[in-house]
């Protein structure tokens, strides 16, 4: 063997031990990122999760409240009507609407028992407001997020909200408003306002190029502060 071929033999295998070297070194770093990526997505949704349990009630317990009024009211439209009928005093009307409105209100409290129309119209657009600017989200700002909805809460709610930082995932990146209607709950007083907001939205993945459809509701508590009504304290719970 010649020395020429000799040199060129050792210098093929060095250039194929440093390819080789070259393309572990790839593959390792490739798996390495990929593994970090799976952590750090998982670790977004555990957070979400766990910031959603931490400022919403349950379905059931939304549920369970939601059927104790109704069975309530119930049990007081009953009395009512035992009521009347044993003293002569019930009168049948033919338009069911005109019924509700002249006893109905009798046995169950309705906001306009402690305020104003004007202030009920107030709170129906602060409730609306804030649920499409609390419900909306864009991951690619997250740090815009909170600032959207800051007017219209109380010191001590943006306290509790402060607590925690909503960040996107791949999956749950964006999130838009397609229709909100707001409406009275079944009690009211005079501590607050009671209002339900109900939301149909879309849930969006990172390119879009996934959507899904939700209803969530938010149940809000609305004070007045300074001569302007704002948002108290909140409930959440997603029906779909």
């Amino acid at each position: 063997m010649s020395d020429l071929f000799r040199k060129r033999l050792i210098n093929s295998i060095i250039v194929f031990a440093i390819v080789l070297l070259a393309l572990s070194l790839y593959l390792g770093n490739k798996i390495s990122a990929n593994q970090e990526k799976e952590e750090m997505v998982e670790k977004e949704k555990e957070e979400q999760k766990a910031q959603e349990e931490r400022y919403s009630f349950t379905q059931n317990e939304t549920n369970s409240e939601s059927e104790h009024e109704t069975e309530e009211h119930e049990h007081q439209e009953d009395d009512e009507h035992e009521h009347n009928y044993l003293h002569g005093e019930y009168e049948y009307q033919d338009d069911i609407s005109v019924d509700f409105n002249e006893n109905a209100k009798k046995t169950v409290d309705r906001l306009e028992d402690f305020y104003t129309k004007e202030e009920i119209d107030q709170s129906m657009k602060l409730a609306k407001n804030f649920s499409e600017n609390f419900y909306s989200f864009n991951g690619e700002y997250p740090l815009m997020y909170k600032e959207k909805y800051q007017f219209y809460i109380t010191d001590q709610l943006k306290n509790k909200l402060s607590e925690g930082i909503t960040r996107p995932t791949f999956q749950e990146f964006y999130r838009e408003v397609q229709e909100i209607h707001v409406y009275e709950s079944l009690e009211a007083n005079g501590e607050y306002i009671k209002l339900i907001a109900r939301i149909n939205g879309n849930v969006l993945n990172q390119d879009k190029s996934e959507e899904k459809e939700e209803i969530v509701e938010y149940t809000l508590q609305i004070v007045k502060v300074d001569d302007q009504y704002k948002v108290h304290d909140y409930a959440y719970a997603k029906l779909q």
